[in-house]
């Protein structure tokens, strides 16, 4: 059975889409929530403070409570450049998103001729 389809609609150009740095990730130097997510007003964003606890609670390491509000902000950043309100994203923000991040430039994702997998990165 195939996925459904979304009707044809308007294509975003997402090469040229730029995103605005709103918001930010602070770390606390509380081992209770180590980051928290703040809003353009440098508000604390509660609801991903909530998650990060939850992450601290699972002890899930720090890289990861990390990169969960990080991605976040991504994804939040990702809204507002295309004009779209977090709680009207539809299935569609989420595709361009997708090839958004597959299509921004990622140094991981380039390997050096000569390199091989499992050596030091010199980088």
């Amino acid at each position: 059975m195939h996925e459904p389809v979304d009707p044809p609609s308007e294509q975003r150009d997402l090469r040229s889409l730029r995103l605005v740095r709103l918001g930010s990730v602070v770390a606390t130097g509380d081992p209770r929530e180590p980051f928290q997510l703040h809003d353009v007003d440098g508000e604390v964003d509660w609801p991903v403070g909530e998650f990060v606890r939850h992450l601290v609670a699972c002890d899930y390491s720090a890289a990861s409570c990390r990169s969960y509000p990080l991605s976040l902000l991504r994804w939040l950043r990702f809204l507002s450049a295309v004009s779209v309100a977090w709680d009207r994203a539809e299935r569609r923000d989420v595709r361009d998103f997708v090839l958004w991040m597959r299509g921004a430039d990622n140094p991981q994702r380039q390997r050096r001729s000569g390199v091989l997998a499992g050596s030091v990165n010199g980088v």
